[in-house]
Protein backbone atom coordinates (compact mmCIF):
# COMPACT_ATOMS: atom_id res chain seq x y z
CA UNK A 1 0.00 0.00 0.00
CA UNK A 2 3.23 2.76 0.52
CA UNK A 3 3.29 3.17 -3.05
CA UNK A 4 -0.15 4.44 -3.27
CA UNK A 5 -0.09 6.30 -0.81
CA UNK A 6 3.43 8.33 -2.43
CA UNK A 7 1.16 8.47 -5.86
CA UNK A 8 -1.41 10.09 -3.95
CA UNK A 9 0.96 12.56 -1.82
CA UNK A 10 2.22 13.52 -5.93
CA UNK A 11 -0.67 14.15 -7.56
CA UNK A 12 -1.44 16.61 -4.43
CA UNK A 13 1.09 18.49 -4.99
CA UNK A 14 1.20 18.34 -8.71
CA UNK A 15 -2.38 20.13 -8.16
CA UNK A 16 -1.54 22.28 -5.32
CA UNK A 17 1.93 23.91 -7.90
CA UNK A 18 -0.76 23.92 -10.65
CA UNK A 19 -3.08 26.45 -8.83
CA UNK A 20 -0.34 28.21 -7.64
CA UNK A 21 1.18 29.11 -11.01
CA UNK A 22 -2.14 29.32 -12.10
CA UNK A 23 -2.70 32.32 -9.89
CA UNK A 24 0.68 33.63 -10.41
CA UNK A 25 0.14 33.79 -13.83
CA UNK A 26 -2.36 36.18 -13.61
CA UNK A 27 -0.76 39.01 -11.22
CA UNK A 28 2.40 38.49 -13.79
CA UNK A 29 2.41 40.98 -16.42
CA UNK A 30 4.91 40.79 -18.83
CA UNK A 31 5.47 36.78 -19.44
CA UNK A 32 8.72 36.80 -20.92
CA UNK A 33 10.85 39.49 -20.54
CA UNK A 34 13.48 38.32 -22.82
CA UNK A 35 10.86 39.08 -25.61
CA UNK A 36 11.13 42.54 -24.94
CA UNK A 37 13.61 45.57 -24.61
CA UNK A 38 16.45 44.10 -26.11
CA UNK A 39 19.56 45.44 -26.86
CA UNK A 40 19.74 45.00 -30.62
CA UNK A 41 16.37 46.99 -30.99
CA UNK A 42 16.91 49.33 -33.75
CA UNK A 43 16.67 52.94 -33.00
CA UNK A 44 17.26 54.37 -36.94
CA UNK A 45 14.46 54.25 -39.84
CA UNK A 46 14.64 55.64 -43.02
CA UNK A 47 11.02 55.27 -43.14
CA UNK A 48 8.81 55.02 -40.07
CA UNK A 49 5.33 56.19 -38.50
CA UNK A 50 5.09 57.24 -35.18
CA UNK A 51 1.46 57.90 -33.35
CA UNK A 52 1.18 58.21 -29.52
CA UNK A 53 -1.37 56.11 -28.01
CA UNK A 54 -3.29 57.40 -24.76
CA UNK A 55 -5.23 54.19 -22.64
CA UNK A 56 -7.73 54.74 -19.94
CA UNK A 57 -6.25 52.08 -18.33
CA UNK A 58 -3.26 50.47 -17.16
CA UNK A 59 -5.37 47.15 -17.14
CA UNK A 60 -5.97 47.75 -20.78
CA UNK A 61 -2.32 48.18 -21.39
CA UNK A 62 -1.24 45.07 -19.59
CA UNK A 63 -3.91 43.00 -21.73
CA UNK A 64 -2.72 44.40 -25.17
CA UNK A 65 1.14 43.06 -23.83
CA UNK A 66 -0.64 40.05 -22.91
CA UNK A 67 -2.72 39.11 -25.96
CA UNK A 68 -0.57 41.50 -28.63
CA UNK A 69 -3.09 43.15 -29.97
CA UNK A 70 -5.31 46.94 -29.22
CA UNK A 71 -8.39 48.63 -29.97
CA UNK A 72 -8.39 52.16 -30.42
CA UNK A 73 -11.63 54.68 -31.13
CA UNK A 74 -13.90 54.77 -34.24
CA UNK A 75 -11.40 57.79 -35.39
CA UNK A 76 -8.52 56.20 -34.04
CA UNK A 77 -9.07 53.02 -35.58
CA UNK A 78 -9.80 54.65 -39.09
CA UNK A 79 -6.47 57.56 -38.22
CA UNK A 80 -4.51 54.13 -38.15
CA UNK A 81 -5.98 51.89 -40.30
CA UNK A 82 -5.13 54.31 -43.16
CA UNK A 83 -1.60 54.94 -41.96
CA UNK A 84 -1.25 51.01 -42.32
CA UNK A 85 -2.49 51.11 -46.03
CA UNK A 86 -0.41 54.31 -46.73
CA UNK A 87 2.83 52.12 -45.06
CA UNK A 88 2.34 48.74 -46.95
CA UNK A 89 2.75 50.91 -50.46
CA UNK A 90 6.13 52.57 -49.40
CA UNK A 91 9.10 50.69 -50.56
CA UNK A 92 11.68 49.18 -48.09
CA UNK A 93 8.70 49.06 -45.64
CA UNK A 94 7.75 51.50 -42.64
CA UNK A 95 6.99 50.19 -39.70
CA UNK A 96 4.22 51.90 -37.12
CA UNK A 97 5.38 52.72 -33.95
CA UNK A 98 3.08 53.56 -31.49
CA UNK A 99 4.21 55.08 -27.85
CA UNK A 100 1.68 54.20 -24.83
CA UNK A 101 0.79 56.40 -22.11
CA UNK A 102 -1.94 56.11 -19.59
CA UNK A 103 -3.95 59.04 -19.25
CA UNK A 104 -2.68 60.97 -16.34
CA UNK A 105 0.32 58.75 -15.29
CA UNK A 106 2.43 61.10 -16.19
CA UNK A 107 4.74 58.90 -17.83
CA UNK A 108 4.69 56.40 -20.95
CA UNK A 109 5.07 52.63 -20.86
CA UNK A 110 6.04 51.65 -23.51
CA UNK A 111 6.64 51.38 -27.24
CA UNK A 112 4.56 48.61 -29.80
CA UNK A 113 4.42 48.38 -33.89
CA UNK A 114 1.47 47.83 -35.82
CA UNK A 115 2.07 44.16 -37.59
CA UNK A 116 -1.26 44.11 -39.07
CA UNK A 117 -4.45 45.88 -40.67
CA UNK A 118 -7.34 47.09 -38.25
CA UNK A 119 -10.04 44.68 -38.62
CA UNK A 120 -13.44 46.84 -38.21
CA UNK A 121 -15.58 43.66 -37.66
CA UNK A 122 -13.67 42.30 -34.28
CA UNK A 123 -14.86 42.85 -31.05
CA UNK A 124 -12.36 42.15 -28.35
CA UNK A 125 -13.83 41.05 -24.96
CA UNK A 126 -11.09 41.81 -22.49
CA UNK A 127 -11.09 46.04 -22.51
CA UNK A 128 -12.24 47.84 -19.52
CA UNK A 129 -14.97 49.62 -21.63
CA UNK A 130 -17.66 47.89 -23.94
CA UNK A 131 -17.39 50.74 -26.45
CA UNK A 132 -14.16 49.90 -28.15
CA UNK A 133 -14.85 48.13 -31.72
CA UNK A 134 -12.48 46.98 -34.08
CA UNK A 135 -8.51 45.84 -33.14
CA UNK A 136 -5.11 45.28 -34.76
CA UNK A 137 -2.51 43.25 -33.92
CA UNK A 138 0.65 43.99 -32.35
CA UNK A 139 3.99 42.96 -31.46
CA UNK A 140 5.43 45.31 -27.71
CA UNK A 141 9.13 45.71 -28.56
CA UNK A 142 10.22 47.94 -25.46
CA UNK A 143 7.84 47.77 -22.06
CA UNK A 144 9.51 50.00 -19.64
CA UNK A 145 8.22 53.43 -17.43
CA UNK A 146 9.56 56.64 -19.01
CA UNK A 147 8.53 59.22 -17.17
CA UNK A 148 7.56 62.55 -19.48
CA UNK A 149 10.53 65.00 -17.83
CA UNK A 150 12.79 62.79 -19.93
CA UNK A 151 10.36 63.39 -23.08
CA UNK A 152 8.52 67.07 -22.69
CA UNK A 153 12.07 68.71 -24.53
CA UNK A 154 10.16 66.77 -28.22
CA UNK A 155 8.01 69.03 -29.29
CA UNK A 156 5.60 68.52 -32.19
CA UNK A 157 5.24 71.41 -34.52
CA UNK A 158 2.13 69.42 -36.15
CA UNK A 159 0.44 69.84 -33.04
CA UNK A 160 1.06 73.57 -32.72
CA UNK A 161 4.34 72.86 -30.50
CA UNK A 162 3.34 71.08 -27.60
CA UNK A 163 6.11 68.86 -26.03
CA UNK A 164 5.38 64.88 -27.40
CA UNK A 165 4.19 64.34 -23.86
CA UNK A 166 0.95 66.62 -23.95
CA UNK A 167 -0.61 65.13 -27.10
CA UNK A 168 -4.04 63.00 -27.22
CA UNK A 169 -4.39 59.70 -28.61
CA UNK A 170 -3.54 58.71 -31.88
CA UNK A 171 -1.54 61.96 -32.24
CA UNK A 172 0.94 61.69 -35.13
CA UNK A 173 4.67 62.12 -34.49
CA UNK A 174 7.03 63.18 -37.61
CA UNK A 175 10.05 60.70 -38.29
CA UNK A 176 12.34 63.17 -36.49
CA UNK A 177 10.63 63.14 -33.39
CA UNK A 178 9.90 59.74 -33.75
CA UNK A 179 13.41 59.13 -33.45
CA UNK A 180 14.28 60.85 -30.88
CA UNK A 181 11.55 59.12 -28.57
CA UNK A 182 12.54 55.93 -30.24
CA UNK A 183 16.27 56.74 -28.65
CA UNK A 184 15.05 57.43 -25.07
CA UNK A 185 13.23 54.57 -24.95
Amino acid sequence: GNLDDSLEVKEQTGESNVTEVGEADNTCVVPDREQYNKEDFPVDYANAMFFIIKSYSEDDVHKSIKYNVWASTPNGNKKLAAAYQEAQQKAGGCPIFLFFSVNASGQFVGLAEMTGPVDFNTNVEYWQQDKWTGSFPLKWHIVKDVPNSLLKHITLENNENKPVTNSRDTQEVKLEQGLKVVKIF
